[in-house]
């Protein structure tokens, strides 16, 4: 299940959706001047983190371990505990089977925006998780953030 044009307007805690759309923006400002993937891997925004893709789909910047990348579609991703940068994920689905991917890939070649989809919390349990999605120019390389709202 995924929310796709998400609209500002409609986001849920405004002040969340804010700080991350600014992180987002401050990272794409320092991966154009130059930043490593690695250096981009450690920037945080309180709990947020950055995720990143090239245009064709692969995994280049995750700021948390990728041996938690679970849901109900890869339910023995605990068991695997394998490392998903470098991993091309164009085909991933999300819960609802939702190419999560190509919608970042295709919202960010569109200028940026919104988009949402449900994932795992700190608790394990499910809840949209909103994300703001921007190319970086001049780089093969799409950043994302995003906040889980409050219940």
């Amino acid at each position: 299940i995924i929310l796709m044009d998400v609209k500002n307007k409609n986001l849920p805690d405004q002040k969340k959706a804010h700080s991350t759309q600014a992180f987002v923006e401050s990272a794409v400002e320092k991966a154009k001047n130059g930043i490593s993937n690695k250096d981009l891997d450690n920037l945080r925004n309180g709990n947020e983190y950055l995720i990143g893709y090239n245009h064709e789909g692969t995994l280049v910047v995750h700021g948390v371990s990728t041996d938690v990348f679970c849901d109900r579609e890869f339910p023995l991703c605990h068991t695997h505990k394998k490392n998903l940068i470098g991993k091309n994920l164009y085909n991933f689905k999300t819960v609802g089977g939702v190419y999560e991917v190509r919608l970042w890939i295709n919202i960010a070649n569109k200028g940026g925006g919104w988009a949402a989809a449900y994932w795992k919390d700190s608790s394990g349990k499910f809840h949209p998780k909103y994300y703001y999605i921007q190319k970086v120019p001049d780089r093969d390389l799409i950043l994302a953030s995003g906040y889980f709202a409050e219940n």
